[in-house]
């Protein structure tokens, strides 16, 4: 009686408890192990403990530290914001065209060349003409067989050939009186022994100083250059063809002596 009385109580308290077989009424009562209802119990206290714990604070962010300027960032962000806030390029180099060189002034003439050969006997003519004449005109042509006849005594067929400067129409092709007179050099090497030279512009391109006296000879490159006046010069009239004619005597003694025709 005093065992069933304290069974009871320790029920009442949640405490299982083993009894004897006999002791088992006879109605059906699930056998719970001890401990069982204490962990029940101490389940529901955590719960409510749980439950009294306030929910953790939310993160907050932290800002980032940004890294270190450097002088040249600093100054440049100087910059950036001087302009607006528009980050400043790099001024570009300016390029200075380097000064070209002045154009050499280029000369423009015609030189006809007929060149006169009669046995041992030759004679040359050079005509200064201007640039803009189209060819040997029929009257220089004339003229220049005349002179042949007076020289020769009979008269010759010649040959004609003419050298216009400069050769090309081209301003980035260098065609200054340098090269002009090399050109008119190497054609005066096919000339005779003595070359009459009609105008005084052409005495330069020949190696003759242009000042040099009209009717004297001058020597250079083995040639004997005898300057004369212009061509038109002797179709004015006057006495102009009467100097020409002492010019010739002058060349034919010249000739006589060895140093011309019959050398």
């Amino acid at each position: 009686m005093i065992n069933h009385t304290r069974n009871a109580y320790l029920r009442e308290m949640g405490i299982d408890v083993w009894v004897a077989r006999e002791h088992v009424p006879a109605s059906p009562v699930p056998l719970v192990r001890l401990g069982t209802l204490a962990l029940a119990a101490a389940s529901g206290v955590r719960a409510e403990a749980a439950a009294a714990i306030p929910p953790p604070l939310p993160k907050t962010a932290v800002p980032k530290t940004a890294p270190p300027k450097s002088a040249s960032t600093g100054a440049a962000a100087a910059v950036s914001v001087a302009a607006g806030g528009v980050a400043a390029k790099p001024a570009a180099v300016a390029v200075i065209p380097r000064a070209l060189a002045p154009a050499q002034p280029q000369p423009e003439f015609l030189l006809c060349f007929i060149d006169f050969t009669h046995a041992r006997h030759d004679l040359s003519c050079v005509f200064y003409l201007p640039y803009a004449t189209p060819g040997l005109p029929p009257a220089v042509s004339r003229f220049a067989d005349n002179l042949a006849v007076a020289c020769f005594g009979q008269a010759t067929v010649p040959q004609r050939s003419e050298l216009r400067w400069p050769m090309v129409k081209a301003a980035h092709i260098v065609q200054s009186a340098d090269e002009a007179r090399q050109v008119v050099a190497a054609r005066l090497a096919n000339c005779a022994r003595h070359i009459l030279v009609f105008g005084r512009d052409a005495l330069p391109y020949v190696g003759v100083d242009a000042q040099s006296t009209p009717g004297l000879p001058v020597q250079t490159n083995g040639r004997t250059v005898w300057p004369v006046a212009a061509v038109d010069h002797y179709f004015a009239g006057g006495g102009a063809k009467a100097r020409l004619w002492q010019t010739l005597l002058s060349l034919q003694s010249a000739a006589a002596t060895g140093a011309g025709f019959d050398s």
